[in-house]
């Protein structure tokens, strides 16, 4: 829902501003995707949260119910949330991004053929450039989230972000936050093909239900 509301209500507001159709399909799907990133986040971190205490847990182990519990009289609501800020650091500009790109490049295809594409083809290629492009740009966000949150563990303190992005680059260069992009890339490509196929044909039969919904109360 965030994601449509948002995208849709973006593109078209800047779209009546004059921006070209790709610029306000980009803007629109990269607020879309920050606004559903953000949005998932608050609902689920809370349940990560919880399922990581189950797994560390010795004896007994305790309730969902009873470790919320326990966290909220513990540290109070916001301890639902502990390390909520990181994720947000790395997840919202993947979202923002990847949903900004594949929006683009899914117009700029359409508006380029002279025949109508097959819709597939448009999903799936426009996905790719969006996985490629995105796992590219926020690979060094992931590297230092991935370093900071082993060294936290480690030395069982938190460790700034900034601070572990300046030790990784000046120990190993600037080339080390891009190393295991290949792969990054990879993953990301499957993964947005394969959702985002299964995402606009959701999309297209929740279309179609609604004509018939209406005629049928008519």
């Amino acid at each position: 829902f965030a994601l449509e509301a948002g995208g849709h209500h973006a593109t078209t507001w800047l779209a009546g501003r004059g921006l070209k159709p790709e610029a306000a399909a980009s803007l629109g799907g990269a607020v879309g995707g920050a606004s559903a990133a953000m949005t998932s986040m608050l609902v689920y971190v809370p349940f990560d949260i919880i399922s990581q205490q189950q797994i560390v847990s010795k004896g007994t182990p305790e309730s969902t119910l009873a470790i919320a519990r326990r966290i909220v009289s513990t540290e109070g609501f916001p301890g639902l949330y502990r390390g909520m800020g990181i994720t947000l650091i790395t997840n919202m500009p993947f979202s923002a991004l990847w949903w900004g790109s594949y929006k683009a490049t899914h117009t700029s295809i359409e508006r380029a053929s002279s025949r109508t594409p097959p819709t597939l083809l448009v999903e799936v290629a426009s996905a790719a450039v969006a996985g490629a492009f995105t796992s590219t740009l926020t690979m060094p966000l992931d590297a230092i989230k991935t370093r900071t949150q082993v060294q936290s563990a480690n030395g069982g303190e938190a460790v700034h972000f900034v601070r572990v992005a300046r030790e990784l680059v000046a120990t190993e260069g600037i080339c080390s936050l891009w190393r295991g992009v290949f792969w990054r890339g990879t993953h990301t490509i499957i993964w947005g093909c394969t959702m985002v196929v299964c995402y606009e044909q959701l999309k297209r039969w929740a279309a179609k239900t609604k004509p018939l919904a209406r005629s049928r109360d008519e």
